[in-house]
């Protein structure tokens, strides 16, 4: 019984993603900017998505992020009817860049210099937790949860919400840890846990540079800590 019931919530819980995910077909929300633009943007970007996406435009859902640091920058995440994303930024020079996905970083650390963190705020766990959900956002989409302490604390101790039936409270919050920095001259390694818009939780290991002001991502590694549908990840409203 405890294994249908589980069952059955983790099937109605991926229903409920897919009704999200295409209900709202070539969903765009309009930029700050000049009337049409955006959809100028999209028409642009469009050939680019649909190679990797392999799917109808109209099948997808569009997000724009908002200027909040990024002094402008065009950025889109693209989902497609199975949950499959991918971000582009626009950038002046060197046009569309790819910031998801693959490995590759060089669009990635392009936007990244953007980013403003010192090297004391490294030893912040607030301000790096801060840059590491901005990470999460741009190499997959804006519904991935970083788990740390502040994320405990901001849901007062009840993560009841984010649980099935089943599962330990205590369990989830064990899992929320700051990440873990190791700093050896201007090359640095964090290790971190997220969860996934899919419940899985995943322990992620960036290594990376930091110079002058910005950090720069060389690697990724990702091990799986809980399996798909272990939990709701209920950031997706």
């Amino acid at each position: 019984m405890k294994i249908l019931r589980h069952s059955g919530l983790y099937y109605l819980y991926h229903v409920l993603i897919c009704c999200f995910l295409i209900s709202f077909p070539c969903n765009v929300m309009a930029l700050d900017d000049k009337e049409g633009e955006s959809e100028d943007i999209l028409a642009e970007i469009k050939p680019q998505v649909e190679l990797i996406l392999r799917s109808h435009p109209n099948t997808w859902k569009i997000i724009p992020y908002k200027d909040i640091w990024l002094k402008g920058l065009p950025v889109f995440c693209f989902f497609d009817k199975c949950g499959h994303s991918v971000v582009f930024a626009k950038d002046e020079e060197e046009g569309w860049l790819r910031l998801s996905g693959g490995g590759d970083f060089s669009g990635m650390n392009k936007v990244l210099k953007n980013y403003k963190i010192s090297k004391e705020e490294l030893n912040d766990s607030k301000a790096l937790v801060n840059f590491l959900e901005v990470l999460c956002e741009l190499y997959v989409h804006p519904y991935e949860i970083v788990l740390s302490k502040s994320f405990v604390e901001n849901h007062h101790g009840d993560l009841t919400s984010y649980l099935f039936l089943d599962d330990n409270e205590n369990q989830l919050k064990s899992l929320c840890a700051n990440p873990d920095v190791s700093i050896k001259g201007d090359v640095l390694k964090i290790k971190f846990n997220i969860l996934r818009m899919n419940g899985s939780v995943e322990c992620w290991t960036l290594f990376t540079k930091h110079r002058g002001d910005h950090i720069s991502v060389d690697q990724l590694t990702v091990s799986v800590l809980k399996p798909t549908g272990t939990y709701l990840n209920i950031n997706i409203g």
